[in-house]
């Protein structure tokens, strides 16, 4: 295959975790959507930040009684895919986030996505509970 970049790394690890997100104020479908946006974006952007060679792939799922939105990245630099179908306000939700990093160790990379996916919920106010680990 020519023309495809190739990575040789010994640190490659994919990691899972699903939180659940509760609010006593409901976030609209385009808040909610947005917090899975930023939460991709800011997980690549922090990984390559802490000396990650590339982003293997960062996803996530959030579902809510009113649907559910699914957001991915391969880097910050390539954007985030948003898919949503919401329809109503957000006050209760399960997030599952999967991130396959390739250059920073396994720890790192579940700090990384632990730490920060619930800095990002928790930024628009929702209260983040780790319901399970998968390492």
């Amino acid at each position: 295959m020519s023309g495809l970049s190739h990575y040789v790394a010994d640190k490659e690890w994919g990691y899972g975790i699903a939180f659940k997100l509760s609010s006593s104020k409901a976030l609209t479908p385009e808040e909610t959507t947005e917090m899975a946006r930023e939460a991709m974006k800011e997980l690549a952007e922090e990984a390559i930040r802490r000396g990650a060679i590339m982003i293997g792939h960062i996803k996530c799922i959030l579902k809510a009684s009113g649907g559910y939105v699914k957001a991915d990245t391969i880097g910050a630099k390539y954007g985030v895919y948003v898919e949503a179908k919401l329809t109503e306000p957000v006050r209760e939700a399960i997030l599952v986030v999967n991130s396959i990093v390739v250059g920073l160790s396994k720890d790192e990379n579940i700090e990384l996505t632990r730490n920060l996916t619930k800095k990002v919920a928790e930024g628009y106010g929702f209260n983040v509970i780790i319901l399970e680990t998968k390492t």
